[in-house]
């Protein structure tokens, strides 16, 4: 597992050079490492079930769901990317690191055909906007009991208050992740869909 973490964050570096996968800040090894561990947090506040189908909306670079495959070979993850460059790193990332079970789709999330329907058991979002919005985007696609996990920052309570949460969602958790020694803080919002 470490080995292949450390593959990807290189191929991040090697590929950042070319398309912008991460901010200038964080092309560094640390930096890397940084989101990796902040990606894997999310098995600290869920279970995810054996198996699972789990969608990761606006993948980019792969955070969080290239490391969460790595560290839980058993998830079926669904990585929706619309940045055509981003869905070629993410392609070739997957051939490298030899993940299998991992469909790339190079669409935006409102343009997915109805299969992609009530089927996910997670969906995770990471930097992707506003909570109304990935709300929205998020409702189609998971299952009834299925989890969406929003890593956010810490104002995520009052855009939470700010926002309309849907009769269909129930707020399961918002967890306080610390770890100072790699000066990471942020909220993990988990939104239950129950009807």
């Amino acid at each position: 597992m470490i080995s292949k973490l450390l593959v990807y964050s290189d191929l991040i570096l090697e590929w950042n050079e070319r398309i912008h996968l991460v901010s200038k800040n964080d092309a560094n090894t640390d930096r890397i490492l940084r989101h990796i561990i902040d990606s894997l947090s999310v098995f600290k506040v869920i279970d995810v079930p054996k198996d699972a189908m789990v969608m990761d909306l606006g993948s980019g670079a792969g955070f969080p769901i290239i490391p969460m495959k790595i560290v839980r070979e058993d998830i079926k993850p669904t990585l929706i990317e619309s940045t055509h460059k981003k869905v070629l790193f993410l392609r070739k990332t997957t051939e490298v690191l030899k993940l299998r079970d991992i469909d790339i789709i190079d669409l935006r999330a409102e343009h997915l055909p109805d299969d992609f329907y009530c089927r996910f058991d997670l969906v995770t979002v990471r930097a992707l906007g506003k909570l109304p919005i990935i709300l929205n985007l998020s409702f189609p696609f998971l299952r009834i009991g299925g989890i969406l996990a929003i890593y956010k920052g810490k104002g995520v309570e009052k855009e939470l208050k700010n926002s309309l949460i849907f009769h269909s969602w129930q707020i399961h958790d918002i967890a306080k992740i610390e770890i100072p020694e790699i000066n990471i803080s942020r909220s993990l919002l988990i939104i239950k869909r129950i009807r």
